[in-house]
């Protein structure tokens, strides 16, 4: 019996129980291979949902071991906190279903192999839909972790790559147990892909990049005419809060993703690339600049912004 399928609170239909034995079994015999017969002892669904919980909410996330090929091999039960997914929606399945389209370029230049071993990076992940008319919802998230070889092929590993591939193939055929908001034809296409197992695995710990809300702020912080940015290395916003509207009538959701410099001014676009630079260099790491910022009815306000480069623990430059 497939631990997952016996603990399921709803049923499970078979194509289901096809995907997540192969699952099982293909994330069994990882853990068998590389840490031998304590394996047994370590392996993630003994962990009691109570302890799981606590986990999460201490850490603020979730354990997420994906493949090469962007199949996800095991997800602490924690997403479904934070997502609405459950792991019988995702383990064997694509991670692509439930990452966005525009960010499906990064996710693929992350598990690709490299020199670098080390992982982290920026994305959004979808939250589950209640039903096919609700407009998607993503939440940006903030993978940490590192890639791993997986184990050589053997002929008692055969046999999960073979009913992953046949589970795949009918669930796309059927359609029950999506959780994207793509087309078939496309799932189709991603489903040919995750036929092979690859050659690696990230394993990574996800954390979602929560907004503050409004009714969290200070009545200080609320009032005073200023926000919190943070941005990929060439200027693209990752996050900001809520108080941005108030200075430039802009919304959060409409200046994620794209580049702070597309609003600035074409007068300080120069002296501001070059504080970027400067900041770069600085011992500190920080920097300061001032600007004109485009609002959204179209005036300029002036601004002064204080930043400062975020490193993970490895040195690199992240934010």
């Amino acid at each position: 019996m497939v631990p997952l399928v016996a603990a399921s609170s709803r049923k499970v239909d078979k194509t289901s129980v096809l995907r997540l034995a192969a699952s099982y079994i293909r994330i069994h015999n990882i853990l068998r291979e590389v840490e031998g017969q304590e394996a047994k002892h370590k392996h993630p669904g003994l962990f009691s949902a109570s302890v799981s919980q606590s986990l999460s909410q201490v850490i603020g996330g979730f354990l997420l071991v994906v493949t090469s090929t962007g199949k996800v091999a095991y997800v602490a039960e924690a997403i479904e906190h934070f997502f609405g997914h459950t792991q019988v929606d995702l383990l064997g399945n694509s991670i692509y279903n439930v990452i966005h389209p525009e960010d499906r370029h990064i996710m693929e230049e992350q598990l690709s192999s490299t020199d670098s071993s080390r992982r982290s990076f920026f994305c959004r992940m979808l939250e589950k839909v209640v039903s096919k008319s609700d407009p998607c919802h993503y939440e940006i998230i903030h993978v940490v972790g590192s890639l791993r070889p997986l184990p050589n092929p053997s002929p008692s590993t055969s046999t999960p790559a073979l009913l992953a591939a046949t589970a795949t193939t009918l669930d796309l055929s059927d359609g029950e147990g999506k959780t994207s908001c793509e087309s078939d034809s496309e799932d189709s296409e991603g489903g040919l892909l995750e036929q092979k197992s690859g050659t690696h695995m990230l394993v990574s710990f996800v954390r979602v990049v929560k907004d503050r809300p409004i009714t969290e702020l200070s009545l200080v912080e609320s009032t005073k005419d200023e926000y919190i940015t943070r941005h990929t290395m060439d200027g693209k916003i990752l996050y900001t809060d809520h108080r941005i509207s108030f200075v430039t009538g802009l919304m959060p959701g409409e200046v994620m993703g794209t580049s702070a410099f597309h609003y600035m001014h074409p007068e300080d676009v120069m002296w501001s690339l070059v504080a970027h630079k400067l900041m770069f260099s600085s011992s500190k790491g920080q920097g300061i600049v001032s600007y004109r910022l485009r609002c959204k009815d179209g005036t300029h306000v002036t601004l002064r912004s204080r930043g400062y480069i975020e490193v993970n623990q490895t040195g690199q430059v992240e934010t």
